[in-house]
């Protein structure tokens, strides 16, 4: 009996420490997340492009032979994983 419940304990821990880097996980999520959402929202009514924002929110702009144009953004690859959950 003793050794069913340290089985049953041993358990436990293991299921404690995977929620526990689960949740670490989830935290260091937010905390890259979190600078983008701020700086997005602080633009969101915005209707003309300006200098400061084109600093804050692009990367990269590059003008290809054919005139067309191909834009990266800062934050891209977090509006991907927003995007694609």
């Amino acid at each position: 009996m003793k050794a069913s419940f340290e089985e049953k304990i041993t358990h436990l821990k293991q299921v404690i420490r995977h929620i526990q880097a689960e949740l670490e996980e989830q935290r260091n999520k937010r905390d890259i997340v979190a600078p983008y959402l701020n700086t997005f929202l602080e633009y969101k009514n915005v209707k003309q492009l300006n200098r400061a924002m084109l600093v804050e929110l692009v990367e990269k702009i590059s003008i290809h032979e054919d005139k067309n144009l191909t834009i990266e953004f800062k934050f891209g690859d977090i509006y991907e994983q927003i995007a694609n959950k």
